[in-house]
């Protein structure tokens, strides 16, 4: 519990020489008629004296700890406040030109508080990977995936695939021949509306005629390493944990005891009649 643990303000031990000076030099002075032999008619011990003499030392060594703030620091993680649903759209063509599964992978595993979704695009579109945070869970499929050439991919239905899973908000990763594909204007403001944005990555930087508004020029791996680099910095996909230390004050004993302590004075002095 109280593995290190240091004092956030370790010179205020200093204080103590106030308190023994106080001690040595301002005695307490009191108003009273004076009784011979008084120590023996109160029966004041000597015991007594010692013991209420101990527990306020212990009181003020107390409060001094305490007013030195001991403190413990625990490092934490801090995952980003943006949640980020991410569907990855893919054919055959895709996978075969470029090294796809090995940057998608990448871009997984260095990416936190994020979920995925992979559509693949045959003679249909059909959901490979369901939106989801395990990231184990989504490259598995990944890693085998083989998809057959496709002589009429249906972008609009991959589309209106991958804005039913991201729902009203999210990024869509178009990875798909686009010579095959009939997007038209009304698809693009379709999913602006519904706050997606649309990264299209490929030979062409038009789909369908339209102009993408996020569209990236692909014609080899490295131009795709860079575009997803591009992607994850303009979406804030960048974001992963943060470190942050917490600290844990325990100056809370400390007090509580010496408060517990001086109110045990108090009673063994009234107690005695010593005040």
């Amino acid at each position: 519990m109280f593995d290190g643990l240091y004092f956030e303000y370790p010179k205020v031990f200093t204080f103590i020489v106030i308190f023994i000076a106080c001690d040595a030099y301002c005695k307490m002075r009191t108003r009273a008629i004076y009784f011979p032999h008084a120590a023996a008619l109160t029966h004041e011990t000597h015991a007594l004296a010692t013991l209420l003499k101990i527990l306020k030392w212990m009181g003020i060594s107390l409060l001094i700890v305490a007013m030195m703030s001991p403190v413990t620091d625990d490092a934490v993680h801090l995952a980003p406040a943006t949640e980020h649903k991410v569907v990855f759209v893919v054919d055959a063509k895709s996978l075969t030109s470029f090294d796809v599964k090995g940057q998608i992978t990448e871009m997984v595993r260095t990416t936190e508080n994020s979920t995925f979704a992979l559509v693949g695009i045959e003679e249909r579109p059909h959901l490979i990977s369901n939106l989801t945070a395990s990231k184990k869970a989504f490259l598995y499929p990944l890693e085998t995936l083989e998809l057959l050439p496709s002589k009429s991919g249906d972008c609009k239905q991959a589309l209106s695939l991958s804005t039913a899973l991201l729902n009203e908000s999210g990024i869509i990763i178009f990875m798909a021949d686009k010579s095959l594909c009939a997007i038209d204007k009304e698809v693009i403001k379709s999913l602006s509306e519904k706050h997606i944005t649309l990264y299209s990555l490929g030979e062409v930087e038009k789909v369908g005629g339209v102009s993408a508004l996020h569209s990236y020029k692909v014609v080899d791996t490295h131009d795709l390493e860079n575009a997803l680099k591009s992607i994850r910095k303009e979406a804030g996909l960048n974001d992963v944990s943060m470190p942050y230390t917490f600290k844990t004050y325990y100056y809370i004993y400390p007090l509580f005891l010496a408060f517990l302590i001086f109110l045990t004075v108090v009673f063994l002095r009234n107690r005695r009649g010593l005040l």
